[in-house]
């Protein structure tokens, strides 16, 4: 079959397992979606970083929660409303750098983030 050109083959690396799994890596910012992600695209090391983050993410807004409500009760609902607030604008920041493909950390989150093995 001469004269029929044929594609390149893209090389695998970082770049390809970021822009084919944007998408994924963003879906692992929603806590329901990080474990699911985390056991089924265990060879893509751009969503492990990003599905990661948003589990240890979802463990500390879990604990910091609880323990507002267990030490402070109803009467600081408010920071409790603030916490709820930052967890969600984190959330929505690291979905959108997923979907961008940038590599994005939280602060002190991020560097926790890959010592959690699931």
């Amino acid at each position: 079959m001469e004269g029929i050109p044929i594609a390149p083959q893209s090389t695998p690396g970082p770049e390809r397992d970021v822009e084919e799994n944007r998408l994924v890596a963003a879906l692992g910012w929603i806590w329901v979606f990080s474990v699911v992600i985390l056991l089924i695209k265990k060879d893509s090391p751009f969503v492990q970083f990003h599905a990661r983050q948003g589990f240890v993410l979802f463990l500390v807004h879990l604990v910091l929660w609880m323990a507002l409500v267990v030490l402070l009760g109803q009467l600081f609902w408010p920071l409790r409303q603030i916490l709820n607030l930052v967890y969600f604008v984190v959330i929505v920041v690291g979905f959108v750098q997923a979907v961008r493909g940038k590599w994005w950390q939280i602060p002190v989150i991020g560097s926790i983030a890959p010592k959690v093995k699931v």
